[in-house]
């Protein structure tokens, strides 16, 4: 197979697993709205599968069964006993690093970074929910206004520090799953 195809090929695995993670999400998040959010979400992942698919089939490769990686069964875990709001920053980096990807691919993936920053834009106004902002107007607001919150006041060095603290707790996490998934 030549680079394009493997690209391809990760292209598919990524997207289905996307795909399975909110398919998991939706399933364990409590809250309706969010859930029907989730289940957008897969179905635009779904999408996205099977554009992948449909490149690979024109080329004559066969397709790869379909199966739930490592990293999405951890996060799905780590979500079913810490709740879905627990995993979010992990879920709005990963969308971040696929809208990366797909830049770097060039035009045949334009429409996908766009998706990918949607999904994203989405993702961070659920975190901002669930992270205390009062509802769904408030998160939109914190997106509009690039999370200003995080300013204000006397308590802004203890803001920082905790959102230092929490940024650093993603980031060990986020490295203890990559290492997980690729061994």
């Amino acid at each position: 197979m030549d680079t394009r195809t493997d690209q391809w090929l990760q292209n598919l695995q990524d997207e289905r697993d996307g795909a399975a993670l909110y398919e998991g999400l939706a399933r364990l998040e409590k809250n309706p709205s969010r859930a029907a959010s989730f289940r957008e979400l897969a179905l635009s992942e779904r999408r996205h599968a099977a554009l992948w698919a449909r490149k690979l089939e024109t080329q004559g490769v066969a397709l790869p069964p379909e199966r739930t990686t490592a990293r999405v069964r951890l996060t799905l875990w780590l979500a079913k006993r810490l709740g879905t709001p627990a995993v979010l920053p992990q879920v709005v980096e990963t969308e971040r690093v696929d809208a990366d990807k797909y830049a770097r691919q060039g035009a045949e993936a334009a429409d996908l970074v766009r998706e990918e920053r949607e999904h994203r834009e989405v993702l961070t106004g659920m975190r901002a929910v669930s992270s205390g902002a009062a509802d769904e107007n408030a998160a939109s607001s914190l997106i509009v206004n690039r999370e200003r919150w995080h300013k204000g006041g006397r308590s802004g060095l203890i803001r920082a520090a905790v959102f230092g603290m929490n940024d650093g707790l993603v980031s060990n996490l986020s490295l203890v799953l990559g290492v997980a998934a690729a061994g």
